[in-house]
């Protein structure tokens, strides 16, 4: 991919493979080899009270451990606090939209269907769960070698494919305006 996509990995790649995953590694690399550890997160540092997240993550499943165990048959049994922050460690690349749509299908399947349709997914669920799996996987291969690997790729323009640059995000647009005068972060970074 790197010798037949040009400009992969940079923003100016025209079909959007800017990597985010590898920016965020390339982004915690400066952290922790540039920057240093100790000027980020030491004492009187501003992301110090970060640190306190490693004390919050050790104690946090505990309560819904021992609730889970007081009542087997409630909803506590499906609270895995260590899965839930794992799923937020892969937020900074992702978007809403990574998100969504998978809580949505898995609500759908996992708790409307199974709650009134309980034999239907007893039958089929995983059935479908492997199908939607292999389709996108195959899927995905299929399109990378017919549209994008041939030197100079294929360029189709749909708004399927275009409605990534048409948002405030892409155009960087703030959510709100910033006040003239304020300062984010610490008045002195030293």
């Amino acid at each position: 991919m790197l010798a037949n996509i040009e400009d992969i990995c940079t923003p100016r790649q025209k079909n959007g493979f800017v990597c985010p995953g590898t920016n965020v590694f390339a982004t915690a690399s400066l952290i922790w080899g540039g920057i240093g550890p100790q000027r980020m997160f030491g004492p009187g540092a501003l992301y110090n009270p970060l640190l306190w997240f490693f004390l919050i993550g050790a104690v946090l499943p505990i309560p819904f451990y021992i609730l889970a165990r007081r009542f087997p048959l409630s909803f506590w049994r499906y609270v895995n606090i260590p899965i839930f922050f794992a799923g937020l460690g892969a937020m900074p690349p992702a978007s809403g939209i990574n998100y969504i749509s998978w809580a949505l299908v898995g609500f759908l399947f996992n708790y409307v269907i199974r709650k009134y349709h309980f034999r239907w997914w007893m039958r089929y669920n995983y059935i479908l769960s492997a199908a939607l799996d292999s389709g996108v996987a195959i899927g995905v291969v299929a399109v990378f070698f017919v549209l994008q690997y041939p030197k100079g790729g294929f360029e189709l323009n749909w708004w399927g494919n275009l409605i990534w640059q048409n948002n405030a995000d892409a155009n960087g647009i703030p959510l709100r305006p910033i006040p003239e005068g304020t300062i984010i972060g610490p008045t002195s970074w030293s």
